[in-house]
C-alpha cells in the first residue's frame, strides 16, 4: 500500500524525463544528495533529544521499510529493474542511517553527559562507532573541543567543572570500560582543574558532604557543594582504584588493550582512571596537601554545634582505606578530641557545681538564667591553625575580654581539669567556638540565634543595666518607635572587649541587619539597641556605614505617608542593603584578621632573611626564596611576589637594602 502511494507521486513520473534532459549520471549523483539530505535531517528531527533502547531498531526499520522504497522506485523508474532491493543493498542503507544516529550523539555528547543517568541509551548508541581506533580519535577530539567551548572557561565554576568531569568518568566507563578513550577527552580538563585555586577545597568539603540524597536528587541547597564525591565515596568500589584489578586469570573473556590504548590505561596498570575518587584525588599534587586540606575542613565541621560526629567517622573510615591509617592520623586524634571532650566535659562540669550554677537566675535578674559553658578540649600539636584561632588582637590589648560570669564559669573550669588532668592546662582560644543567643525587648520581641563568641560579647556589651528601669512600654501600643536606650561607640566597645575596631564593626552592622542595632543619629560609629519596633518599621539602612564609617540616621515608620506595598518594597530594599552591608564589613574584618596574621607569622621569617644576607652577601629573590624553602621547617609557604612585598617592607624598615636585582643587609 505504501509503495503504490510513492508510485502515484507526481515526482516519480518525471523521473523519465529528467533521466533524458540530465542523463543518468547526473541524476544519480542528484538522487544520492537529496537521499543524503533526507536521511541526515530525519534522523536529527527523529532522534534529537530522544534516549531509549528503541531508537536504533527504529532506525533499522525506517531504513527498510521506508528510505529502501524511495530508493527501489527510483532504481525502477531509471533502470525498469524489478523493485526488490538486493538485502546486502539494505544493509548498506542501514549502516548510512547509523552513522548519521552516531554523528547526532557525538554533537550531543555533552549535553548527554551532563544528564548522563537519563541519557545512558544515548551514549550506548555510541558503543558500536568506537570499535575502531580512528573512531575514538574523532569522539575524543569533537568532546574535548565541546568541552573547551562549553565549560573549561572562568565563568565555569570549579564544582561545576568537577560535576562534569565525574559524569564524564562514569558515562565514558559504561561506553568504554577499558577507559582508553577517557583518557583521551581527561588531560585537557584535569589540566584546567589544577590550575583552579579552589579546587582541593572543593573536593575536601564535596567528599565530608550530606550523602542522604544520591546525586541526581540535588536541590537547590546542594548545588554548591560536591556531593556526589560523598556519594562515589561511600557506594563506589574502592578496589577499582588500587591497580591490577584487572588480572583475573580465571576470565576466560579477557582480551588485550587496543593499540591505541595510553601507558596509564593498560591492564597491569589496573583502572584507577575508571575510579571516580582515585582519578579525582589523582588530580591533587600530593597526598600531603590533601591530608592538610582535610584537616582544616573537618576542625571546623568538629567544632559545631552537632548532635554526633557519624558522618565524618564514616568519611574518615573510607578514606583510610585509600590513604593509609598513618596519613590521617593528626585527622582521628582530631575526632577523637572532640568525642572524649563530650564525657570530660559533663565530668567538670559535675565535680564543679557548674550544671547547677548554670540553670540558677543572675544576679538582680530572677527571670533570666546564666549562661552555661562548654568547651572542648583539643590537642593543640594535632590541631590545624583555623581562621580565628590567631586572634586579630589590638596593638595593646592581647586577649578577648569575655564577660566576668563566663570569666568566673572559665576558672572553675579550669580548677576541674587540672584536677582530672593534673599534667595538663587549659589554654583558651575566645575566638573558635559558637554561642547560642537569646534576646528579649522591651516590645516583646524575641531574637533567637547562633553567633561566634566575639559577635555574642559585643551584644552583650550593650546588656546596661542601670538602663533596665527605663524600659517602658509607651502608653498607646499604637504609636510604637525606635526609641534606643543603650548606646556605645566602636571604640568604647574595642577598648572594653580587646577586639579589632574592623571585628566590632562588623559585629554592630550584623545586629543593624537583624533589627536589634541602630546607628546612633549625631554620633559617627555609635550604635544603639533598638528596644522599640514598629511591625511597619523599614529596616536601619548601614551601606554607608559599613564603607565610609559615617553616621547613619536611623528610618522611621513611613506606614503614613506611603501604601503598604510602597513600604514593603522600601523595607525589603533596605533590609537587602543593611545585609549586604554587614557582609562587607565581615569581609573586610575577615581580611584584615588575615593580613595581621600574615604579618605576624611573615616576621619570624625576617630573622631567617637577616642572617642569610649576612652569612650568604647578596642574594637575588630566587634564590632567597629558595633558601627560605631549605631551611624554614616544613617549608616556605608564601609565593614569590608575596616574598618579594615583605623584602620590600623590609627595605622601608632599613633592615635590607636592594642593589639591582639583589637584596644585601643593611650597611
Amino acid at each position: 500500500m505504501y509503495l503504490a502511494q510513492i508510485l502515484r507521486s507526481s515526482s516519480i513520473g518525471q523521473i523519465p524525463s529528467w533521466n533524458r534532459q540530465l542523463g543518468i549520471t547526473t541524476l544519480k549523483k542528484i538522487f544520492a544528495t537529496v537521499i543524503d539530505k533526507c536521511v541526515t535531517d530525519f534522523v536529527e528531527w527523529a532522534y534529537s533529544g530522544t534516549y531509549n533502547d528503541e531508537v536504533r531498531h527504529h532506525v533499522r526499520f525506517w531504513t527498510q521499510h521506508v528510505l529502501s522504497e524511495y530508493i527501489s522506485v527510483f532504481i525502477h523508474a531509471t533502470q525498469h529493474a524489478a523493485i526488490d532491493p538486493i538485502s546486502g543493498d539494505i544493509q548498506k542503507y542501514q549502516q548510512m542511517a547509523l552513522s548519521r544516529l552516531w554523528a547526532l550523539r557525538v554533537n550531543e555528547m555533552f549535553d548527554m553527559i551532563l544528564d548522563w543517568d537519563q541519557t545512558v541509551a544515548g551514549i550506548d548508541d555510541l558503543k558500536t562507532l568506537i570499535s575502531t581506533p580512528q573512531a575514538r580519535q574523532f569522539v575524543a577530539e569533537k568532546f574535548t573541543k565541546a568541552l573547551q567551548t562549553r565549560l573549561l572557561h572562568p565563568a565555569a565554576s570549579t564544582i561545576e567543572i568537577l560535576q562534569v568531569y565525574i559524569s564524564t568518568i562514569r558515562a565514558l566507563r559504561r561506553l568504554d570500560p577499558r577507559g582508553v578513550l577517557l583518557s583521551k577527552v581527561s588531560g585537557r580538563v584535569r589540566q584546567y582543574l589544577r590550575e583552579r585555586d579552589d579546587m582541593i577545597k572543593v573536593v575536601v568539603t564535596g567528599l565530608l558532604s550530606d550523602i542522604s540524597l544520591h546525586p541526581t536528587q540535588r536541590t537547590a541547597d546542594t548545588t554548591d557543594v560536591l556531593s556526589e564525591l560523598a556519594w562515589e565515596l561511600h557506594n563506589g568500589d574502592p578496589s577499582s582504584g588500587k591497580g591490577n584489578s584487572n588480572l583475573d586469570w580465571n576470565n576466560m573473556d579477557w582480551q588485550p588493550d587496543p593499540i591505541d590504548a595510553a601507558p596509564e590505561t593498560t591492564s597491569t596498570r589496573g583502572h584507577k582512571h575508571t575510579d571516580v575518587i582515585g582519578s579525582v584525588m589523582s588530580l591533587l599534587e600530593s597526598k600531603d596537601v590533601f591530608v592538610r586540606e582535610l584537616q582544616v575542613t573537618l576542625a571546623e565541621r568538629l567544632l559545631r554545634n552537632k548532635e554526633d560526629y557519624d558522618q565524618e567517622t564514616s568519611v574518615l573510615e573510607h578514606l583510610k582505606i585509600r590513604f593509609g591509617d598513618t596519613a590521617l592520623q593528626a585527622c582521628e586524634v582530631m575526632l577523637r578530641d572532640v568525642l572524649d571532650s563530650r564525657r570530660l566535659d559533663q565530668t567538670i562540669r559535675k565535680d564543679q557545681g557548674l550544671d547547677i550554677t548554670g540553670s540558677m537566675p543572675a544576679a538582680g535578674h530572677e527571670d533570666e538564667a546564666e549562661p552555661a559553658l562548654h568547651a572542648k578540649i583539643l590537642s593543640r600539636l594535632f590541631w590545624p591553625s583555623l581562621p580565628g584561632s590567631t586572634p586579630a588582637y589590638g596593638e595593646e590589648e592581647k586577649h578577648f575580654n569575655p564577660p566576668l560570669h563566663i570569666l568566673h564559669q572559665r576558672e572553675r573550669y579550669e580548677q576541674g581539669f587540672e584536677q582530672l588532668k593534673q599534667t595538663r592546662k587549659i589554654t583558651w582560644n575566645d575566638h573558635l567556638g559558637a554561642v547560642s543567643l537569646e534576646l528579649s525587648f522591651a516590645d516583646g520581641r524575641t531574637y533567637t540565634d547562633e553567633v561566634l563568641p566575639y559577635q555574642a560579647g559585643v551584644i552583650y556589651a550593650f546588656n546596661d543595666d542601670s538602663d533596665h528601669d527605663r524600659h517602658i512600654l509607651p502608653a498607646d501600643r499604637n504609636d510604637l518607635a525606635p526609641q534606643p536606650v543603650v548606646s556605645k561607640s566602636v571604640s568604647e566597645l574595642s577598648e572594653e572587649l580587646g577586639l579589632t575596631p574592623a571585628l566590632v564593626r562588623s559585629a554592630c552592622l550584623l545586629f543593624v541587619s537583624k533589627r536589634i542595632l541602630t546607628p546612633t543619629p549625631g554620633r559617627t560609629d555609635t550604635y544603639s539597641v533598638l528596644e522599640y519596633l514598629h511591625p511597619t518599621d523599614a529596616p536601619i539602612t548601614a551601606a554607608a556605614d559599613a564603607t565610609t564609617h559615617k553616621q547613619t540616621a536611623p528610618v522611621g515608620s513611613s506606614s503614613e505617608q506611603l501604601d503598604p506595598d510602597t513600604a514593603a518594597a522600601a523595607a525589603a530594599a533596605a533590609q537587602a542593603q543593611s545585609e549586604r552591608a554587614a557582609e562587607l564589613a565581615a569581609a573586610h574584618a575577615a581580611k584584615d584578621a588575615e593580613q595581621r596574621e600574615k604579618r605576624a607569622k611573615m616576621a619570624v621569617y625576617q630573622q631567617f632573611v637577616t642572617a642569610m644576607l649576612t652569612n650568604q652577601g647578596a642574594m637575588p629573590l630566587p634564590r632567597i626564596a629558595m633558601m627560605l624553602g631549605m631551611v624554614v621547617p616544613g617549608g616556605f609557604p608564601y609565593t614569590n611576589e608575596e616574598l618579594r612585598d615583605f623584602l620590600n617592607g623590609m627595605v622601608r624598615e632599613g633592615a635590607i637594602e636592594v642593589a639591582g636585582n639583589n637584596y644585601k643587609k643593611a650597611s
